[in-house]
């Protein structure tokens, strides 16, 4: 074998002793620190089952931009679980200017507990109603009916309306809010088809009126003839719910 030769297989075999070296080397290390910026297409750290530990001791940005040069947020394309507080600004807590900020409707499966004395945004009043009780109040409408005339029988003589009051803070003249009221047939009772079309587990939109801090809605309808017969609308008991926005 020449000379030239000889040198190119040393060589070969110096190259790959390199990197068999830094290969065990490297996988010996546990912390790699380098400076200036690291760059790569995609990231993965950890394995399934064990998974991995990620420190960021900073800030992490999208620091590209969309068409005409529009925000574009960090996005997280899984579940996200939070074992610590969520705030926004350098400090924890109310003492500073920056509220944390919730750009969405929010569900919240649980309950939800305030520290504050104030809530705004969308709250609900919710109970039951029971066509076997007299309402909180009731209006009564007289017909100028004559029960003495013959056939009076069956022309009606006065009728009832029973309303459910619900003592609502926002209920205010002088300050309107959108309210609206909700109700739904209890399961086990009879419903009246017009006024659950579907089944009695809807919630139907009702009608309200408000005064003196109460919403006051109709759950009870009572008509009496000249015979003294009374019938009862839409003779169902149930629940209601009241979100004020």
């Amino acid at each position: 074998m020449n000379n030239r030769a000889r040198s190119v297989v040393v060589g070969v075999f110096s190259v790959l002793a390199i990197f068999v070296v830094a290969s065990v080397a490297f996988s010996a290390v546990t912390t790699f620190k380098g400076q200036g910026t690291f760059e790569v297409d995609a990231l993965k750290v950890g394995n399934q089952g064990t998974g991995g530990v990620t420190a960021f001791n900073g800030t992490i940005i999208n620091n590209t931009t969309g068409t005409d040069g529009s925000d574009q947020p960090v996005t997280f394309g899984d579940n996200v679980r939070i074992d610590g507080r969520v705030y926004r600004g350098s400090i924890a807590g109310t003492d500073d200017d920056k509220p944390f900020i919730i750009n969405d409707n929010a569900e919240i499966a649980g309950t939800l507990e305030v520290g504050g004395n104030t809530v705004t945004g969308t709250k609900h009043y919710s109970g039951t109603f029971d066509t076997d009780d007299d309402g909180d109040f009731i209006s009564r409408f007289d017909y100028e009916t004559d029960c003495d005339e013959p056939g009076s029988d069956t022309y009606t003589q006065y009728d009832y309306v029973h309303y459910k009051a619900v003592t609502v803070a926002e209920a205010d003249m002088a300050n309107p809010v959108n309210i609206r009221v909700f109700t739904k047939p209890n399961d086990d009772t009879s419903y009246s088809p017009t006024q659950y079309p579907e089944s009695n587990d809807v919630w139907v939109s009702s009608g309200y009126t408000i005064g003196d801090g109460k919403v006051y809605f109709m759950y009870k309808y009572v008509l009496k003839s000249c015979t003294g017969v009374e019938t009862e609308y839409p003779n169902t008991s149930g629940t209601y719910q009241i979100v004020v926005n």
